[in-house]
């Protein structure tokens, strides 16, 4: 069931919680005859993904089990959580098309838990940075522009500083 605020915008990312970069509205999504309401979140960690109203329901109740009384996660947890959701939306990005969720995805990335190795992270900011740097310029970024990319489960990656 569609919640009574449902018409009202949401301006905050429901897996990393950053502002998004415009408010996210109920709309129409789906080919003619099969259309299915949901929102489409441009965020500046999580990438551009949609997500179906009822999904969304499932995502935003995974995702903050931790202020549940009587559920037994840890803030903690609930950080890893919001990483791995944040890790695999960029993952399907990747692909170049929109990441939609629909129907239980949220609970199957959940269940997989899959965040990088170390090794991996760095094989990660090294793909990144050899699409985006150009020579010549100097770029500045940190866990808030890059963590979803390389798939780091903390800030461990505060801001860097790039010469090229």
């Amino acid at each position: 069931m569609v919640g009574m605020d449902a018409d009202l915008p949401i301006r905050e990312c429901p897996v990393s919680q950053h502002t998004l970069r415009e408010p996210a509205l109920l709309q129409s999504f789906g080919t003619e005859g099969r259309n299915w309401p949901g929102r489409k979140f441009d965020c500046p960690h999580c990438g551009v993904f949609i997500v179906d109203e009822i999904e969304h329901n499932h995502l935003v109740g995974y995702l903050n089990a931790d202020k549940v009384p009587g559920v037994p996660m840890t803030s903690l947890q609930a950080k890893r959580q919001r990483a791995v959701m944040a890790h695999a939306l960029r993952r399907m990005e990747a692909s170049g098309k929109t990441p939609v969720l629909t129907d239980g995805m949220t609970l199957r990335i959940l269940q997989e838990d899959r965040l990088p190795t170390l090794t991996e992270q760095r094989d990660n900011l090294l793909r990144w940075l050899g699409t985006v740097v150009e020579i010549g310029p100097a770029y500045t970024f940190g866990y808030d522009g890059v963590g979803a990319r390389v798939g780091a489960a903390s800030s461990g990656l505060s801001d860097c500083y790039w010469k090229a």
